[in-house]
């Protein structure tokens, strides 16, 4: 199985720690392993994209920088943070400009951004690397005959990532 860098974001840390103890449980018992980006720092809060762009995109590429020293893709709960950071990679990756502003505030800490890793949602890992068959194995309580309204942020599938993409679509219908 895959190995992740793993970023709990601010939220985990207090007000959703239920939401990362069950990360991590569900990461263990589906043989997922996450290691805990060191000295992590805030993704740079979503409003905070509206003030100042280089600064919020720098926040989260000091996060995928760490990771990029760990040598694993990263893996991230809150979508919050997780369209902070994917878009933080996916603008570096395209615009040498802003990875340059970036990478000189970066040097403060002796990091650089290099593009080398990709940034994952929770669910993506789970559905991608894990597999729905795997995780189905795994179910001990089914919950048949139960309508369930899952709210996983609208923040994970907006803006798309590609234009074909289909954000009403992402595989979990598959899981029942």
């Amino acid at each position: 199985m895959k190995k992740f860098a793993y970023y709990p974001g601010c939220s985990l840390e207090k007000t959703a720690a239920a939401y990362h103890v069950s990360t991590m449980e569900t990461a263990r018992a589906l043989g997922v392993e996450l290691e805990e980006v060191e000295d992590w720092n805030c993704c740079g809060a979503t409003a905070y994209f509206h003030v100042d762009e280089i600064l919020a995109t720098t926040l989260s590429a000091r996060n995928i920088a760490m990771a990029e020293k760990q040598g694993k893709d990263l893996a991230v709960p809150c979508s919050g943070c997780f369209k902070n950071m994917y878009w933080a990679n996916t603008n570096l990756k395209k615009d040498k400009d802003l990875a340059d502003h970036v990478n000189y505030a970066l040097e403060a800490d002796d990091l650089k951004f290099n593009g080398t890793i990709e940034v994952n949602h929770m669910i993506e890992v789970f559905v991608n690397e894990v597999g729905l068959p795997e995780i189905k194995k795994h179910v001990t309580r089914p919950l048949k005959n139960l309508k369930v309204a899952p709210y996983y942020g609208c923040q994970l599938v907006r803006p798309r990532k590609s234009a074909d993409e289909n954000v009403e679509d992402l595989g979990f219908s598959r899981i029942s």
